[in-house]
């Protein structure tokens, strides 16, 4: 049974739900140990594998960028008006 973001319910197939939302599937296949199931368990492997690559190439990437359009990025707020003080706007 899945709850939609409007508060209606209905019954859905797994199956189609992988398609739909693959780490939020993945993620209470492991929780439900579901997993374990054939149909499941190689696809779960790769769906959380997947998750990790892709928080690891945003986190990095996130770091790395230090400036953008030909001006300095900061991180926090804090930084951020340094740099309106510093440019006088």
């Amino acid at each position: 049974m899945v709850e939609w973001k409007d508060g209606s319910t209905l019954w859905e197939k797994l199956a189609d739900l992988k398609e739909l939302s693959p780490i939020e599937v993945a993620d209470y296949t492991t929780a439900s140990n579901l997993c374990k199931k054939t149909a499941f368990s190689w696809w779960v492997k790769n769906v959380l594998k997947r998750r990790k690559k892709m928080i690891g190439a945003a986190s990095t990437k996130y770091i790395k960028c230090t400036h953008r359009f030909g001006l300095e990025t900061r991180k926090t707020v804090k930084q951020a008006l340094e740099i309106d003080t510093e440019n006088g706007n």
